[in-house]
């Protein structure tokens, strides 16, 4: 039985991926060059976590500060001594933070990633109402929408957001780990038109969430690839990229009435 707090249950969770550096390289570097545009800006990850998908050296040489943002304070330490990191002016830790609460505002940045995060936040909400579609929608809008929210005011104006999402696992597609991968993005149409995969996550469904928020836009949507957890569990992961738009500056009225 998992536990009911959030803080114990992310625990277990990280616990449980916390030796997976080598299996996430692959996941880790399609993450890295959806970041690249935004190098030499300030980046922030929300639910870091571990950090198995995300190379702290890396991430300092290519940006000039990085904001770590997680729940679960010792998996964020535990992570920068296996990487041989430490806090710096460059590097900045941000726990123990809820990020469906989060009421923190450590500036804005040029890249703000959420990797894979969403989905875990829905997770517990998931398994409460997983028979009881009327009620699970809403609430799986309302966590969406509020995590697009904290992206948003995390951005800076032009700032480039990237959500990654496992949109389902081989507990759903058992020959997952055997699917090529130029056939990954029909076996993820297939599981969406079933109705097998995250309910609200779907490419089409995020979408219209980034676009029905007024300060974001210029969505993309990646192709997606194979996140192995562990040696029997796999996930089919894409990425939608934003950015936040511009502030208009309204017209000077002096200017208007000449």
């Amino acid at each position: 039985m998992t536990s009911t707090d959030p803080l114990l249950e992310q625990s277990r969770q990280n616990r449980t991926t916390r030796g997976q550096w080598e299996l996430f390289a692959p996941h880790r570097q399609k993450l890295e060059q959806l970041m690249l545009p935004g190098h030499g800006g300030r980046l922030c990850v929300l639910g870091a976590g571990n950090c198995n998908d995300l190379d702290l050296h890396w991430a300092q040489k290519t940006f000039a500060q990085v904001h770590l943002v997680d729940l679960d304070p010792d998996a964020l330490r535990q992570a920068m001594e296996r990487q041989h990191v430490q806090a710096s002016a460059t590097l900045h830790l941000h726990a123990p933070v809820n990020l469906t609460a989060a009421d923190f505002h450590p500036g804005q940045f040029d890249v703000v990633l959420s990797p894979c995060v969403l989905s875990q936040l829905i997770e517990p909400v998931r398994k409460l109402l997983s028979k009881d579609l009327v009620q699970l929608l809403p609430k799986v809008k309302e966590l969406r929408a509020n995590h697009l929210a904290l992206m948003a005011r995390l951005l800076a104006q032009n700032g480039l957001g990237i959500v990654a999402i496992d949109i389902t696992s081989s507990d759903v597609v058992k020959e997952l780990a055997h699917i090529p991968d130029d056939q990954l993005a029909d076996a993820m149409r297939n599981v969406i038109g079933q109705g097998r995969s995250f309910v609200g996550l779907d490419p089409r469904s995020l979408k219209q969430a980034i676009e029905a928020h007024p300060d974001l836009a210029s969505i993309t949507i990646t192709q997606p690839w194979r996140w192995h957890i562990g040696l029997l569990r796999s996930f089919i992961v894409y990425a939608m990229c934003f950015r936040r738009r511009p502030e208009v500056t309204p017209p000077d009225r002096d200017l208007l009435l000449r």
